[in-house]
């Protein structure tokens, strides 16, 4: 399941039993998925990418091809994943097919909370970017993309992680943020939805040429 004690994300797919995952399995039409699939399939996802970060939080050789590399394919991973919670939940379906979208979606953002806020993480980075022999070592290429991780995680809390307090002031900030951007999503579904009504009522389009 590991490989240089990261997890690799089509591992995942080769010994599920739930058919969402298996990669090679004829796919289930949308009105078939059952809404306790899309929770199997997500907690079974985020487990194992959990368990690559574990890894990879635990990795004392601080290269490239150690921690970078692993990340990339991990975070690889969570962005796939992540973007099919997303489409689900902006998705117009069942009330338990939606509930079990948001839990997905919230299995997601608990994975990328703690991959940004990782704090043995944002340690390998900072080893690797500031080197003495990193420009040796490292393309420009490759340096900007350390930056671009490093900045990725100060603007996801990991200067704060160590402080309980502040960590705790910013997902809250965070989570209310998210909450915010749903109920937005939420209503123009539900304008839409009224909109389309109206266009298929006889009465509104009297008169209309």
């Amino acid at each position: 399941m590991q490989e240089g004690g990261v997890w690799l994300y089509n591992e995942v797919f080769r010994v599920t039993k739930n058919p969402l995952l298996w990669k090679d399995y004829e796919p289930i039409p949308f009105d078939k998925m059952h809404p306790s699939m899309l929770v199997s399939a997500a907690c079974e996802l985020f487990q194992h990418l959990h368990a690559g970060l574990d890894g990879l939080e635990s990795e004392s050789i601080a290269t490239w091809t150690k921690v970078v590399e692993p990340l990339e394919l991990l975070y690889d991973g969570y962005d796939r994943a992540m973007s099919i919670f997303e489409l689900l939940a902006a998705a117009n379906q069942t009330l338990e097919a939606e509930t079990a979208a948001r839990q997905g979606m919230a299995l997601a953002r608990g994975f990328g909370r703690r991959l940004r806020q990782s704090t043995a993480l944002y340690a390998l980075l900072l080893r690797i970017r500031f080197r003495p022999s990193v420009s040796l070592e490292l393309s420009d290429d490759q340096v900007r993309a350390l930056d671009v991780w490093m900045t990725k995680m100060d603007e996801g809390g990991v200067n704060v992680a160590r402080n309980p307090a502040k960590l705790a002031q910013f997902n809250r900030l965070d989570d209310e943020e998210t909450e915010l951007m749903r109920q937005f999503v939420d209503n123009v579904k539900q304008g839409t939805a009224a909109f389309h009504l109206t266009l298929r009522n006889g009465r509104h389009l009297r008169g209309v040429p």
